[in-house]
């Protein structure tokens, strides 16, 4: 079932609804494009099935079939933060942002944040800085 989850969020480039819909119709699998979208995939992927999908995202209306990774999947069992920000910030925005984000990796505590320029760039640069933990969550996927 992992495969067939898989190559749905491949071939619907993770668009819930279709996805969904093409389980619900019992879609074929085609083979062929399958072993093509799987070959041009740049990452690790859990299923919804797999017993590390971490438990609060399974309680959300429109979960992830599919959540692609690279790193340590362990960390989203550790205590973490979310934090996100403007992309345009002001030098006093970023400056907090670098101190907060600083003070939580020094605390062991794992931080996530987007992957856009700004304040969530600040963050992630910072917790790197400082030897912590970060996990970055992106709408689009790794590939994209």
């Amino acid at each position: 079932m992992d495969d067939v989850l898989l190559y749905f969020s491949l071939k619907y480039q993770g668009d819930f609804d279709r996805q969904y819909l093409a389980l619900q119709m019992k879609e074929p699998i085609d083979q062929v494009l399958f072993d093509e979208l799987k070959s041009k995939l740049n990452s690790n992927y859990i299923t919804i099935l797999d017993e590390r999908y971490p438990d609060s995202l399974k309680a959300i209306n429109y979960p992830p079939f599919v959540l692609y990774y690279k790193g340590d999947l362990s960390l989203l069992d550790t205590k973490s933060v979310s934090m996100i920000g403007m992309r345009n910030p002001s030098e006093y925005g970023l400056k907090e942002a670098e101190h907060l984000s600083g003070y939580l990796a020094n605390k062991n505590i794992t931080v996530i944040s987007g992957l856009t320029a700004g304040i969530d760039t600040k963050i992630h640069e910072t917790c790197i800085d400082h030897q912590g933990k970060t996990i970055t969550v992106m709408p689009c996927g790794i590939d994209y």
